[in-house]
């Protein structure tokens, strides 16, 4: 792809991010045309955008100008960073290599307010990175206004950076309308595959040295037993080491694991499976992107780290990553089919190491091999599982993935399971239609210990297609039709059927930014000597459509197996969240969820909830207080927690917390952390 452009670098720009124009910004490059390419594809945006880009051997300044034909109703809120959903937007995908196999998200608000994220070719976005930049915004009257810096040290880069992948975005909250540039291809799969190929700044020199994150956490009455710690205070240090552009090295002592933000509310109730949370755990979400693997790494199993490490290697066209962690509390195993036991992990500690290796082929395809280990103190229970993986771009529209894996593992009875396992996706996205196909084997059998892999004794093949129109109309954006989503489980021991699901869909994007899905799904699934059929039908509404009100809400209701003696019967599921505020500085918001379950011999119905309240003095401080109630479990529990956030690392946390199940007595908790950055 040739080079399209230059980007302007000075030596020294000397530019203060406080979002008001410096004279710099004279010689940058400058960019106003956008196109749309959402909700509908190739149409001229509502709002006009002006960026400005100048590099010096620092970082990548930008500088936006929005100017809106109705500036009243720019959304502009103060709010955690990477929750600025339903906002104005500006931001861009920077790939520091232009190689087109992972770029650098980063999103500002009209105040400031930060969205970061990472994306690898072929995958979604990974918003669990976080980076070390600097941003300001401001509303006007005939708009907004925002300034980025972005340190080439908080992204991974060469030393000459000859060429840079760029692509600009531009987001309008009251629509949910995004633009590009360049244009973006409806009719190619992909994104940072289309981005502009820029003459780079040169030689920038390293990655940063060396970085130091202590940490110190205290709770009374103290609840980390698991950690080293004096009294109720527990020290922590991490440390980052990149000694090169091609290597980076993180590790971690006695690190506090304990989440600012909790696990939302879910119901736990008539579920087949264990429920599955999201990593928020910092150290695990360092250079997530290339160890992820699917089902295969699951890190939440990792519960109570006394120790990790982890390094990452960018050498051309190669990545490889490694992971190593001593787990003072490892979970159990998560699948159906046996495993190890809650008995089987008490009171043991285990060894966890994960391997990657990831190699790009051609413009946007690459081949990777993967290896886990998870052994319990005492080298007796053993997991380890090793394989290849891939995606392969076939043409515009279309792409293949695929996986290959064998496992090991010894039982606490002396069994020792060898298996072999796969799969397979195929995947045709395009301006009017989606088609996709799979096909997999899990053996009985199968078990992997550092991932979420529920259900083994497994063939299954299934596939969907949808098509897409895009009406000309006021108040519909776009309209997609799915009449056809099947899936089909198979005993692989047997070949007998286990499941099949048919799911027909309808999804509406209306020009407000809301969203409607409606979808029926008809079930049959086999469990012991029981056939169990049901159907049931889902409603989901979404949304900004007003600056003081988000939403995101589910109705479900039909028929639905009682896991616990196998039968059918009625019930109703309303859950999701809502989001009110006033101004820019509060926030309320509920989630959580409702279910009832109605037959001739079980019945039950209950509710989980969360009840937020959030306010901000500025962008980096603020206050939260959370309600939970659990009334499946007679649970009350309240916390507060009042931070000073001023970026990623930098944060001192001061919080209690309060909890009272039925009629036991109400327990308490006080709790502090603090921690900071230091370059060195």
């Amino acid at each position: 792809m040739p080079l399209d452009l230059q980007l302007p670098t000075v030596e020294e720009a000397g530019i203060v991010i406080d979002a008001h124009r410096d004279a710099a910004y004279d010689g940058a490059l400058v960019v106003e045309d956008w196109v749309v390419y959402y909700p509908a594809p190739d149409g001229t945006p509502h709002t006009h955008a002006r960026a400005e880009l100048l590099a010096d051997s620092k970082g990548l300044y930008l500088f936006w100008t929005v100017t809106d034909p109705e500036p009243e109703k720019v959304r502009a809120r103060l709010n955690r960073r990477d929750n600025v959903w339903g906002d104005d937007l500006v931001g861009i995908y920077l790939d520091p290599t232009g190689d087109a196999q992972r770029a650098y998200l980063f999103f500002v608000n009209g105040l400031g307010v930060q969205a970061d994220a990472v994306r690898v070719a072929n995958q979604d976005d990974s918003f669990s990175w976080d980076g070390q930049w600097d941003s300001s915004g401001r509303v006007t009257d005939t708009g907004f206004v925002a300034e980025t810096f972005i340190p080439w040290d908080t992204v991974r880069h060469p030393e000459q950076m000859d060429t840079v992948g760029i692509s600009l975005l531009r987001s309008t909250g009251r629509s949910g309308e995004r633009s590009g540039w360049p244009r973006r291809d409806p009719e190619v799969n992909g994104i940072i595959n289309q981005q502009n190929l820029l003459v780079g700044p040169g030689e920038v020199g390293k990655n940063r040295g060396l970085m130091l994150i202590p940490s110190l956490t205290a709770s009374y009455p103290n609840d980390q037993q698991q950690r080293w710690g004096v009294g109720p205070a527990a020290p922590g240090m991490t440390l980052r080491y990149d000694p090169g552009p091609a290597l980076s090295v993180l590790a971690t002592v006695n690190p506090d694991f304990s989440q600012v933000e909790g696990d939302n509310q879910q119901i736990d109730v008539n579920q087949r499976y264990p429920l599955f949370y999201q990593e928020r755990r910092p150290f695990f979400q360092e250079g997530q992107e290339w160890l992820a693997h699917g089902g295969l790494l699951y890190t939440r199993s990792m519960v109570t780290p006394r120790y990790g490490l982890r390094t990452t290697s960018e050498a051309g066209a190669w990545k490889l990553a490694a992971m190593h962690v001593l787990d003072a509390t490892p979970a159990p195993s998560v699948n159906e089919g046996g495993g190890w036991t809650p008995s089987d992990v008490d009171q043991q500690m285990a060894f966890v190491s994960i391997l990657r290796a990831r190699r790009s082929i051609g413009d946007d395809s690459a081949i990777g091999a993967f290896y886990s280990d998870k052994t319990l103190t005492g080298g007796e229970l053993v997991n380890r599982v090793a394989g290849v993986d891939g995606s392969l771009r076939l043409n515009d529209t279309t792409l293949l993935f695929f996986d290959v894996y064998g496992t090991h593992t010894t039982l606490s009875d002396g069994q020792t399971l060898n298996r072999g396992a796969g799969g397979l996706l195929v995947q045709q996205t395009s301006q009017f239609h989606n088609l996709w196909g799979w096909a997999s084997v899990k053996p009985a059998g199968t078990f992997v210990e550092n991932g979420f892999l529920t259900r083994t004794d497994l063939v299954s093949a299934g596939g969907l297609a949808s098509w897409k129109v895009y009406p000309k109309s006021p108040a519909i954006a776009s309209l997609s039709v799915t009449p056809l989503e099947l899936n089909a489980d198979f005993r692989q021991t047997t070949g007998r059927l286990r499941d099949i699901y048919v799911r027909p869909t309808v999804s509406v994007r209306f020009s407000n930014s809301a969203w409607l899905r409606v979808n029926v799904d008809h079930t049959e699934e086999v469990i012991g000597d029981s056939w169990l059929a049901y159907e049931h039908g889902t409603a989901s509404f979404g949304g900004s459509p007003a600056r003081w009100f988000d939403a995101d809400i589910s109705l479900s209701g039909g028929e639905k197996p009682f896991y616990e003696d196998l039968h059918i019967g009625e019930y109703g599921n309303l859950g999701g969240s809502v989001k009110l505020r006033a101004g820019s500085r509060l926030m309320l918001g509920v989630s959580g969820g409702w279910e009832s379950f109605e037959s001739d011999t079980t019945d039950y119905a209950g509710w989980v909830a969360r009840t937020r309240l959030e306010a901000y003095a500025t962008r980096e401080l603020w206050l939260r207080l959370l309600w939970d109630r659990n009334s499946f479990a007679d649970l009350n529990a309240g916390t507060a927690l009042a931070a000073w956030q001023v970026s990623p690392g930098r944060a001192v946390y001061i919080g209690s917390s309060v909890s009272q199940q039925g009629d036991d007595g109400m327990e308490w908790q006080a709790f502090a952390k603090a921690s900071w950055v230091f370059m060195l």
